[in-house]
């Protein structure tokens, strides 16, 4: 499992959406979003729905970031 991919997922969750993560990572909205995918894949389990209101987590992705917050 990859840190980096493990801190862009926490910080997506923590900040609430897409462009807020990029904004405190220093990195672009598509590079959340890919980062997010690669780690979905590397865990293979979907950890977010998207919507147009921003996302939720699922249950395996509300698992993730409580593992998460304890790495982190």
């Amino acid at each position: 499992m990859d840190l980096g991919r493990i801190k862009v997922f926490h910080t997506l969750v923590k900040a609430g959406s897409f462009t807020k993560a990029a904004r405190i990572l220093k990195v672009s909205q598509p590079a959340v979003t890919h980062s997010l995918q690669l780690f979905e894949h590397s865990v293979k389990s979907k950890l977010i729905n998207r919507s147009t209101r921003g996302f939720t987590l699922t249950p395996e992705g509300e698992r993730v970031f409580d593992l998460a917050e304890r790495i982190i």
